[in-house]
């Protein structure tokens, strides 16, 4: 099973899925999630919020410099 997924597919890049995938440590992951949507989104504004956007972003980043890599060759 593949698990990975290409930045073009992500639509919900604050899904569980992909959040484990960026390498959001698993204390981080459980608790956003327990959070109700307008939590999560004053959520972000914290500590581990910030800490689980820059994850994120390193990772959308990477993979999509990787899919600029793969369609140059």
């Amino acid at each position: 099973m593949n698990t990975t997924t290409s930045v073009s597919q992500i639509r919900e890049p604050l899904a569980t899925p992909v959040l484990i995938q960026a390498g959001v440590p698993v204390q981080h992951v459980l608790w956003f999630n327990r959070l109700s949507p307008s939590a999560k989104m004053r959520a972000l504004a914290t500590q581990r919020g910030t800490e689980i956007l820059k994850c994120v972003r390193d990772f959308m980043n990477v993979s999509a410099d990787a899919g600029k890599t793969t369609m140059a060759a």
